[in-house]
């Protein structure tokens, strides 16, 4: 029987690790009346604060006002959210989701390219800029 191994690099640092190893968790971390609340949902909802509160903080140096930091702050989380899964669904994987045009918006069954999410923040700075 041929055994395989695997080989982790990171920072210099190699793992060796025998056999093949598949990780298998929940993506959801809890559910509350039926609605499941995944990582990746958690991790953006993170990002979204910390980009709100550097703007806040950094206001001052940038040179707007507290609401204009608002409104940049959700103009970048509406333009991520978007230009993820704009470019999940048609550009990753189009033939997926072809002609299922409900379930292109359904953001609660997973895909978002992070391209798309860079892009997105891109496209929403842009349009703060021009505001």
């Amino acid at each position: 029987k041929k055994r395989e191994n695997y080989k982790l690099i990171c920072q210099g640092v190699a793992i060796l690790f025998d056999g093949p190893y598949v990780l298998n968790t929940d993506p959801a971390f809890a559910a509350i009346s039926g609605i499941s609340l995944w990582y990746h949902g958690l991790a953006y909802a993170i990002g979204f604060v910390f980009i709100f509160l550097w703007l806040i903080v950094r206001r001052g140096y940038i040179g707007i006002s507290s609401s204009r930091a608002l409104d940049l702050s959700l103009i970048l989380a509406v333009f991520s959210l978007l230009g993820g899964r704009a470019f999940d669904v048609f550009i990753y994987e189009r033939s997926v989701f072809n002609g299922k045009y409900l379930e292109m918006a359904s953001f609660w069954h997973g895909g978002m390219a992070i391209t798309g999410v860079v892009a997105g923040l891109m496209a929403g700075v842009l349009l703060f800029s021009l505001l």
